[in-house]
């Protein structure tokens, strides 16, 4: 049995990122994403067809350094 290729995932998604100005050297961002994948290939490891979805929030501070 050969390995899947790269061809055997459908997936599609989307990303929406903002981000804003807090001061002079600080920033602030957020990120969330959501993902979905199909295989058409049964996953060795798990000895199924895969379906996964993907969820993910990201959040943070940028600081930069003043010259």
């Amino acid at each position: 049995m050969s390995e899947p290729s790269w061809r055997d995932k459908l997936f599609g998604g989307f990303r929406f990122t903002v981000q804003a100005t807090l001061g002079t050297s600080l920033g602030a961002y957020a990120s969330v994403g959501w993902q979905k994948s199909s295989y058409d290939a049964v996953n060795s490891t798990f000895a199924l067809k895969r379906n996964d979805q993907l969820v993910d929030l990201s959040m943070g501070l940028s600081w930069a350094v003043a010259d």
